[in-house]
């Protein structure tokens, strides 16, 4: 009898210490996260990240886009149409523009707790907007239509901070960026953690 409550004690204390280790060890694993990244500028994009890479800090790469074609039409509603004058000719702004925007991100991510942590990177942004213009001859019959570069447009620079919040599997994100400290937006994340 002495023998089986020794080896059933022997038994239990090795479970509970195994079990603790796996507690442990699932606590530091490397969790690898992709997911759908978006902003109000940029709705289509994808976010793919290591947590716990060193340590309690991770990496992560974050893509967002207008379009994949960067070629959307939208309507521009202007108060006074400006008007330019050539020699013979004027051009007319329609009220048209087309928008082309990106970022691409590189940063890191760093848990405060369990389930929350902040997020930074640095990359590449890109916002254009073009004007449609009409080429119009002084009897006002148009000759050309042109895209005109907008003063509202900027590229280089990009950076983005946030927080993640971490449920079961998933990983939120929400924060904001900037393209050259002229642009902001606020995005979001949502991904699956492997």
């Amino acid at each position: 009898m002495k023998n089986f409550i020794l080896i059933t004690s022997i038994l239990l204390c090795s479970i509970m210490v195994s079990a603790q280790k796996a507690e442990e060890d699932k606590q530091e694993r490397k969790e690898v996260y992709a997911g759908y990244s978006g902003s109000l500028y940029n709705p289509i994009g994808f976010k793919i990240g290591v947590l716990n890479f060193f340590d309690k800090t991770g990496l992560y790469l974050n893509f967002q886009a207008r379009s994949m074609r960067f070629d959307l039409d939208y309507s521009f509603n202007i108060q006074n149409v400006e008007t330019f004058l050539g020699n013979d000719r004027c051009y007319v702004q329609t009220g048209e523009s087309k928008i082309e925007s990106h970022m691409i991100n590189l940063g890191l991510t760093h848990k405060l707790a369990d389930n929350f942590g902040l997020y930074g990177g640095l990359g590449y942004g890109k916002y254009l907007k073009t004007l449609e213009v009409d080429y119009l001859k002084l009897n006002n019959t148009k000759d050309a239509t042109y895209w005109a570069k907008d003063d509202d447009s900027c590229s280089g620079i990009s950076f983005e901070l946030g927080a993640n919040y971490q449920f079961n599997d998933m990983l939120f994100s929400v924060g904001m960026s900037s393209i050259e400290f002229d642009r902001y937006d606020l995005q979001f994340s949502i991904a699956y953690l492997f």
